[in-house]
């Protein structure tokens, strides 16, 4: 019985230029690999149910909320999110906060927390996202907190988010999180300052 030797064949192969740049920019072991910009939705539970991935295609949205947070522990919950230094976060917090505070406190709070990620993220850009009107919400104090933030937001060259096509008939039968209709002019109002 006779075996058969195979040639030894050269397995290296003459390459495309372009196409090889094109691979090595997107191996995975590369660290000039070109990603998309990050940007961070963080806040209360008001947006929980927007899926960020379906609200840009230029960038990597990644929604992160924390139910029931107020102003001082998204302190806490922000620190491992801006050790990753995403390119924009959008904080949309003091929902659970306005009640209890008076509105110029509440917003304080929220220029606040925003300060201390400017000095912690140096490369990351700040937008404050305005609160949404609640069941639970006091009578005028949402739409006072809002106009001290957006003037906070004008002064220190952050951008500002309004929600005011979002209002009480998009919420859901609790009166504390949004509806389906509430969840997706939410998502378009993030949309329009992604990208």
């Amino acid at each position: 019985m006779a075996l058969k030797r195979r040639r030894k064949t050269n397995k290296t192969r003459e390459r495309n230029p372009e196409k090889n740049e094109k691979e090595l920019q997107s191996s995975p072991g590369n660290n000039t690999q070109t990603r998309k910009p990050v940007t961070v939705i963080a806040g209360d539970s008001i947006f929980q149910n927007i899926r960020g991935w379906s609200l840009s295609k230029a960038n990597k949205v990644v929604v992160k909320p924390f139910p029931g947070a107020t102003i001082e522990a998204m302190e806490d919950y922000l620190k491992p999110i801006l050790r990753k230094d995403p390119e924009n976060i959008i904080i949309h917090v003091g929902t659970n906060d306005v009640n209890c505070k008076e509105p110029r406190l509440t917003a304080e709070g929220i220029v606040n927390l925003a300060l201390q990620i400017e000095g912690d993220a140096l490369n990351t850009n700040i937008i404050i996202a305005g609160l949404v009107s609640r069941a639970d919400n006091k009578e005028g104090k949402v739409s006072s907190v809002n106009k001290i933030l957006k003037k906070s937001c004008h002064q220190n060259d952050w951008n500002f988010i309004q929600h005011n096509n979002v209002n009480l008939i998009h919420l859901n039968r609790g009166g504390l999180h949004l509806s389906k209709s509430g969840t997706a002019l939410l998502a378009d109002n993030f949309c329009k300052y992604i990208d």
